[in-house]
């Protein structure tokens, strides 16, 4: 191998391995030579190891490991949208950039007894996205917010109340007009890396703003199954999460299920964060290269807003998980180290806590602890008053 090649492909994938693709190369820098892995992320940086005097099998053995230590989380990546997609292939399809997405035109009928109406519409229009009207390319000069996140922004409400939609109306009646256009691609299981591929997927509809809702509850948790963080074999894990999921699902799946995770695996804690920074790292420099405006949100969960409101259950799975006060602030703390890394790396961020804390009514279905209308609400309320002047900024701008 000259100083020249350079081998650039995806690794086999191997439990406890981070890196996403890798790139490996030999220089001769005057003191012997030397083997660089660099992943994706790197930005240049990388390992780098000098192996002078190694010959033969031994070089050629060295490499493979380093490949293998440095592996590739694509395949992760695609496992697990194939598997969300075979599971409800009547709303989701796969997609080569963001794993998964929508089903165009799906529909999707729920009887709902929280709900004023008894019962929930979740519509998808011409490209998948939450919305009752398609989407069509052309802004029409209109300022266009693409809004994305898991299953909470795409919605466990109907489409009239989701937080785009009521985001969309506080905005037009603002200005009297139908100058802002807030798209829905918020989409149920995603995480980070699925919110880098829909900024990547949807640059063709050139938006103005582009708002990613990090859910704190189990963004984390889905991050560590995608770069390869161990998983229990321990049977008592296992059966514990299953009394819980018996009598409250939603809690488990919801925020629970991450303070457990990390509660048994610590060291984890800090490499998924690391992670989720990486894919926000790449949104960035997307949206600054676009001239997209990037606004991240920080979305607790119903265990740290309103525990009271299903305090029986969730004292329950407190005892049943063996869990401390102490460990019931996991997700705090990681929504802390967040706001902290968002505010050092200069990436605007809201951090929704202060916000929802203390409301007079519930912001989260005791069915399944998703966000409900209210909580809808009070979500678009909250980023139209704090950023309100910078939309209006934009359209000014826009019209000049």
């Amino acid at each position: 191998m000259t100083s020249q090649e350079i081998l650039s492909y995806p690794a086999p994938h191997k439990k406890g391995c981070f890196r996403k693709e890798v790139c490996v190369g030999i220089r001769n820098r005057g003191t012997g030579p030397q083997l660089t892995v660099l992943d994706r992320q790197s930005r240049g940086r990388g390992i780098i190891l000098n192996y002078n005097g190694l010959v033969g099998m031994r070089k050629f053995g060295l490499l493979i490991l380093l490949i293998c230590i440095c592996c590739s989380q694509d395949d992760n990546f695609h496992a697990i949208s194939k598997k969300i997609v075979k599971n409800e292939p009547d709303f989701y399809v796969l997609d080569p950039v963001v794993g998964f997405i929508h089903k165009s035109n799906a529909n999707r009928y729920y009887v709902w007894p929280e709900h004023n109406d008894g019962h929930i519409t979740l519509k998808t229009n011409n490209l998948g996205f939450r919305e009752d009207t398609d989407t069509i390319t052309d802004k029409h000069d209109k300022i266009r917010v693409l809004f994305t996140g898991d299953s909470h922004i795409s919605g466990v409400v109907n489409n009239s109340e989701s937080c785009c939609t009521v985001l969309e109306d506080l905005l037009n009646q603002a200005v009297n007009g139908t100058r802002y256009e807030v798209i829905n691609s918020g989409v149920g299981y995603y995480f980070p890396h699925n919110y880098l591929g829909i900024i990547k997927k949807y640059l063709y509809l050139a938006p103005d703003f582009f708002i990613v809702t990090l859910y704190v509850g189990n963004n984390f948790l889905k991050t560590c199954a995608f770069i390869g963080c161990q998983r229990s074999n321990d049977l008592e894990y296992k059966v514990k999460l299953q009394k819980v999921q018996s009598f409250n699902p939603g809690g488990l799946w919801q925020g629970l299920n991450q303070i457990y995770y990390f509660k048994l695996f610590p060291e984890f804690l800090e490499i998924s964060l690391k992670a989720v920074m990486d894919d926000f790292h790449s949104i960035k420099e997307i949206c600054d290269f676009n001239n997209i405006k990037l606004i991240v949100l920080l979305l607790p969960s119903k265990i740290e807003i309103e525990w009271p409101t299903d305090e029986l259950r969730l004292n329950k799975c407190k005892e049943l998980l063996n869990l401390t006060d102490a460990d019931l602030q996991i997700n705090m703390k990681l929504l802390e180290k967040l706001s902290a890394q968002l505010n050092s790396d200069k990436i605007d961020y809201l951090n929704l806590y202060d916000y929802l804390k203390n409301k007079d009514r519930k912001l989260f279905w005791n069915e399944d602890y998703h966000l409900n209308d209210y909580g809808h609400q009070i979500l678009a309320e909250t980023l139209f008053a704090k950023y309100k002047d910078i939309f209006f900024k934009v359209r000014k701008a826009k019209q000049k």
